[in-house]
């Protein structure tokens, strides 16, 4: 039987934190008289994901694995969700997380970035401006931008 160190998991992003994301380490420990394999089942588009997601943990032995919380911030400010630890020739044991953040709202100052006549291959760059909407701190990401 695999045992979970944490049955659940809270993480809640601080004020000051500026972070895209949170990170829990939990152990999983070997009480049978065997080597024991087990692999993770996480929900499509779950804002959780552990390294590593399948293992074996040795007799009497422990193994760390790492859930990182990036919040979708379209959502609700709680994002719980239950993982499951799949586990060879035993029962499934659940870990359920729950991640929470203040909630932000920002906006950009301007919509329209104005490059003029740039030529092909030439590199043009432009300044966004973003306001916070809210008295509370608020943290951003830019994500896929083209090289």
């Amino acid at each position: 039987m695999l045992k979970l160190s944490h049955p659940n998991l809270k993480f809640h992003f601080d004020d000051d934190n500026m972070d895209e994301s949170l990170y829990q380490k939990i152990f999983i420990d070997n009480h049978c008289p065997a080597d024991t394999y087990y692999n993770w089942e996480i929900p499509l588009d779950s804002n959780y994901s552990i390294e590593p997601l399948k293992d074996v943990v040795k007799i009497g032995q422990s193994k760390g694995a790492l859930i990182k919380f990036t919040p979708e911030y379209l959502e609700k400010r709680g994002q719980e969700e239950v993982l499951t630890l799949n586990i060879e020739n035993g029962y499934p044991v659940n870990l359920s997380c729950l991640g929470t953040f203040s909630e932000a709202s920002c906006a950009l100052q301007k919509s329209v970035i104005n490059f003029g006549v740039v030529s092909v291959g030439i590199k043009a760059e432009g300044i966004v401006l973003v306001k916070n909407l809210l008295r509370t701190p608020a943290v951003f990401y830019v994500k896929k931008c083209p090289p």
